[in-house]
């Protein structure tokens, strides 16, 4: 499981007013209308797998060609989940102690 906080990131592609109490108008969603502001945004993401796979609802669609491969998971290793049709990462991680 990772945690992650998102100020930085956001505050990098311009999102700084939310962070500040003195700018941000959270009025409609608190009913407060000053001294209001976030203080951390935090994106928390879990992943598991096994010798099984990812579990039925994640699991994707059997190869035509259903040669088994086999994985060794044995040093520290990268990991990139890319979507099906656009390639887009969803998901990144490291093996730290497989």
């Amino acid at each position: 499981q990772n945690s992650y906080s998102m100020v930085p990131a956001l505050k990098a592609i311009g999102i700084t007013h939310l962070f500040d109490d003195h700018v941000v108008d959270l009025s409609r969603m608190t009913g407060k209308s000053t001294g209001l502001a976030v203080d951390n945004f935090v994106h928390e993401a879990l992943f598991e797998t096994s010798e099984e796979g990812v579990g039925e609802a994640t699991k994707p669609p059997e190869p035509l060609d259903a040669s088994v491969i086999t994985f060794r998971a044995n040093r520290p290793f990268l990991y990139v989940l890319l979507h099906h049709y656009n390639h887009a990462v969803v998901f990144m991680g490291a093996v730290c102690r497989p």
